[in-house]
């Protein structure tokens, strides 16, 4: 019965050593240049008994690790979430771009057309509210500065029934 886990795979600098779970730090010492295993065939075969079906494991000599069992290295997952987000971005900028441009051919007055003017009378209503929440802010602040200080003594606090007041 062959042994639980691959004795090929261990640690770089200490192949008799392996992380009995999936881990970037184990290596493949079957292969010329040792390698890191990627998890999922640490997972199915290196760290069970299914190790002796893999073609690394069967290699009469060492050869380099193939691709597919390789580890991704860190710059490789960083590039490939570069250009997802350039194209997300490009895919939202797209579809903002469609957004407006549609809006504009449609005559829609959703989006302002810059350079335009603007009839007598209009705005003049949101002058008008804004001219009221001003007025209301002031009054606010100027009611607080017309606040006096107690005079006398500061009332005593009673604690509730059933708890210590201790001094």
């Amino acid at each position: 019965m062959p042994q639980p886990i691959c004795p090929y795979l261990g640690l770089k600098r200490d192949p008799s050593t392996v992380l009995e779970f999936p881990s970037e730090r184990n290596h493949c010492h079957h292969a010329r240049p040792i390698a890191p295993v990627n998890l999922r065939h640490q997972r199915l075969a290196c760290l069970t008994d299914r190790y002796v079906n893999c073609p690394v494991y069967q290699q009469a000599r060492e050869q380099s690790l193939p691709e597919d069992l390789l580890l991704p290295s860190f710059n490789q997952i960083r590039q490939r979430w570069i250009i997802l987000a350039v194209f997300a971005f490009l895919i939202i900028g797209g579809l903002i771009a469609g957004g407006i441009s549609a809006t504009r051919i449609n005559g829609d007055n959703a989006v302002p057309q810059t350079g335009g003017t603007n009839k007598v009378g209009e705005g003049s209503q949101d002058l008008l509210l804004i001219t009221e929440a001003l007025s209301l802010t002031n009054d606010a602040f100027s009611s607080r500065s017309n606040l006096t200080p107690v005079q006398g003594t500061p009332t005593e606090c009673v604690p509730p029934e059933g708890w210590i007041a201790y001094l």
